[in-house]
């Protein structure tokens, strides 16, 4: 059993009533996303990001 009875009747009774307008999905483009204002940062001990979530 993943849930107990408690969380469960907890989960059962949330309502989402405001709507989202975002979108929702997370496709490869919004995931991997550059963000280029270190692009030029003298931190080069950092790894890339993008790797760690293939090396699954």
């Amino acid at each position: 059993e993943v849930l107990d009875a408690e969380a469960e009747a907890f989960l059962a009774d949330v309502k989402c009533t405001a709507p989202y307008e975002g979108q929702l999905a997370m496709i490869t483009t919004n995931m991997f996303q550059a963000n280029h204002k270190d692009a030029y940062d003298s931190d080069v001990d950092d790894g890339p990001d993008a790797s760690i979530a293939f090396m699954a």
